[in-house]
């Protein structure tokens, strides 16, 4: 299978966030220690990849916290990175950020937006009103400046939000530049059922613990993750620590390939712990946290990490 060139990177600034919502594993389910990326390994970080194109300040946890942010935006900027890309729950978007975003070169800035009013309180536990504020202000501001800032919308799909997705789409469209939906990420448990004839999506999830963040059901991968070889570029994540791990559904850091610390994310990608990784999916030797990694099933919504 053909392995991409590492042009682009996912660099947890933290993962800290100020949020407690029910489908993310930060304040939840996440047990890795809580940190916000140095300057200082940011920089090293980006000197260490000699193609790089494009990056995400983004991983697990709210980037517009680490105080840094748009020191590393700037610094990123200067050294010839073309798109700069950072998600946010768009809470911390006051009128001093705004002004620090609109005078950065960010490319694009895309706020995470689970479902319509009655449904985002329940994720998020705050009013849908403050955000809805807070991006209206933000494109004003990018409007009246005339920035060349895209802004977009994202929506995590999963059995609260599906429902919304035509009418959340319809409201969207005319304001961001863009609206995207990203299934949720879950795992899945072997069962006893994952082995019997004719067992579906639909009869696992009628199984699972839907109390949690992430619901279990049986179906485990069977399929190679493209994201090993470069799905559409090859692309790591950097977390705040300088670990560095395959994609971001590895969200405890379990299968750690290298460290920034000492070796270059251009070595890292090409290294034996990435080769050996590539050749257990190759073989479907699929590590635990592989097999088990699945994403909520919609027919309106693309997975992500399978080919």
């Amino acid at each position: 299978m053909k392995i991409n060139k590492l042009t682009s990177l996912t660099i947890e600034t933290t993962n800290v966030c100020n949020l407690n919502c029910r489908i993310c594993p930060t304040n939840n389910e996440m047990k890795r220690k809580k940190g916000f990326m140095s300057f200082e390994l940011f920089q090293k970080t980006i000197g260490s990849g000699k193609s790089l194109k494009h990056l995400c300040l983004h991983n697990w946890g709210e980037p517009t916290q680490n105080k840094d942010l748009f020191n590393m935006i700037k610094y990123a900027h200067n050294k010839g990175i073309r798109y700069t890309v950072f998600n946010t729950n768009g809470t911390l978007l006051d009128d001093n950020t705004i002004h620090r975003i609109l005078n950065s070169p960010l490319s694009v800035l895309r706020i995470s937006v689970d479902g319509n009013p009655d449904t985002y309180q329940k994720i998020r536990g705050i009013d849908f009103q403050i955000i809805e504020n807070n991006i209206l202000n933000l494109i004003k501001g990018r409007n009246e400046k005339n920035s060349p800032l895209k802004i977009g919308i994202v929506m995590v799909v999963e059995e609260q939000t599906e429902k919304d997705m035509d009418s959340f789409y319809d409201k969207w469209k005319s304001i961001a530049d863009h609206v995207r939906f990203q299934p949720k990420l879950i795992r899945s448990q072997h069962s006893q059922e994952a082995t019997t004839k004719g067992a579906t999506v639909q009869s696992a999830k009628k199984n699972c613990a839907k109390k949690t963040q992430f619901y279990k059901f049986a179906l485990q991968r069977t399929d190679i993750c493209p994201e090993l070889f470069g799905k559409d570029y090859g692309k790591v994540v950097v977390l705040w620590d300088g670990k560095v791990v395959p994609c971001c559904a590895d969200y405890e850091g379990e299968l750690q390939i290298g460290n920034v610390l000492n070796e270059t994310v251009d070595s890292i990608w090409n290294g034996l712990a990435m080769r050996r990784l590539r050749k257990r999916h190759m073989d479907k030797d699929f590590p635990q946290i592989c097999k088990n990694c699945n994403e909520y099933e919609s027919q309106k919504v693309a997975k992500r990490f399978i080919i």
